[in-house]
């Protein structure tokens, strides 16, 4: 009988930056380049607004810059979420 632990295990910020690179690029059909400048423009939408005194796209703008990082390391050979 396998040993189940009864605390939930959270996604390291790579992981989490891993899963929203794979969703960005579901949405533009696998297309490297367009899932890059739309999580660039989110970021800057959201940096925007975090500047305003908006916690959550505070938030939002530091999860999509990781989210930049870790394609442009992927794209470059690194695959940061694995280590």
């Amino acid at each position: 009988m396998a040993v189940v632990s009864m605390y939930p295990r959270y996604l390291t910020k790579w992981q989490t930056a891993r899963k929203h690179y794979l969703s960005a690029m579901r949405l533009v059909d696998q297309d490297f380049e367009a899932a890059i400048k739309s999580l660039i423009i989110s970021q800057a939408e959201a940096a925007k607004f975090g500047r305003a005194g908006n916690s959550k796209a505070e938030l939002r703008a530091e999860r999509l810059q990781n989210t930049i990082t870790y394609a442009v390391n992927l794209a470059f050979g690194t695959d940061l979420a694995s280590k």
